[in-house]
């Protein structure tokens, strides 16, 4: 509970802070959280859209203050967290089920943004859990 409790804020506090967005930016957000599982690019995202690409990226990033690109993979870093938290699945398939289909290219967007490898993440966060 004391785990979940935050997360249900935090998403909370995203889903009211979407409101204020331009429609075309609430409308992009939303196209990736549910599609999330899948291959996404601007040029698709754009295309299911009916935008310019570059639109969508200007716009995406003048209103969120990251490319359209860095939010993909932070949801999917997030989501991956979670998964590697509550899970005993393998770093790909995790990696799949965030769509990658790169489970290296995957795990290096997750040291990006973590700072160690999605293996280590897990690794840590069980001896902390243990720990308690």
């Amino acid at each position: 509970m004391n785990e979940e409790m935050p997360k249900a804020y935090c998403n909370l506090v995203k889903e009211v802070s979407v409101a204020a967005l331009p429609s075309i930016i609430k409308e992009a957000v939303t196209s990736i959280r549910f599609n999330i599982d899948q291959l996404l690019s601007l040029q698709a995202i754009a295309d299911t859209l009916g935008v310019n690409p570059s639109h969508l990226s200007r716009t995406f990033k003048k209103a969120l203050g990251m490319t359209l690109t860095d939010y993909i993979n932070k949801l999917r870093i997030e989501e991956a967290k979670y998964m590697l938290d509550h899970s005993n699945d393998s770093v790909t398939e995790i990696a799949a089920r965030v769509g990658s289909s790169d489970s290296n290219y995957f795990s290096k967007v997750f040291r990006k943004w973590e700072r160690v490898t999605p293996h280590d993440y897990r690794k840590r966060k069980k001896g902390e859990w243990m720990r308690q």
